[in-house]
């Protein structure tokens, strides 16, 4: 049987974080047992001009948690978007990890609506 998550609206906060392919990794904030995410994207504004550059969201436990490998293509201006609702099992930290391998360009938002 299905768990149906139900959280008051005044609990939810929607995050916009800006990067470029120097940002590196970007520590968001603190996640505790059963905060959730229920929606993210990646919106890439300026590609990233090596193809090999990738960006993941996740927390240092598992990096690839949100945004995970093939997930966003950073060298094509595109929204990426995560619809599925990710609970945290345990106290973290979420972040943001741009590798931009050569690139000299890009960048772009990255949006989260987090729950507690």
């Amino acid at each position: 049987m299905a768990k149906i998550l139900v959280a008051s609206p005044l609990i939810v906060v929607e995050q916009v974080v800006p990067f470029t392919y120097e940002s590196g990794t970007l520590v968001l904030q603190q996640v505790f047992a059963g905060d959730l995410i229920d929606t993210a994207w990646v919106v890439i504004k300026v590609a990233f001009d090596d193809p090999s550059s990738t960006i993941f969201m996740g927390t240092t436990f598992d990096p690839y948690l949100v945004f995970g490998i093939g997930d966003v293509t950073a060298s094509i201006e595109n929204q990426y978007t995560n619809q599925s609702i990710t609970q945290f099992l345990a106290t973290d930290f979420l972040q943001l990890i741009v590798n931009p391998a050569a690139s000299t360009v890009g960048s772009g938002l990255l949006v989260y609506r987090y729950r507690r």
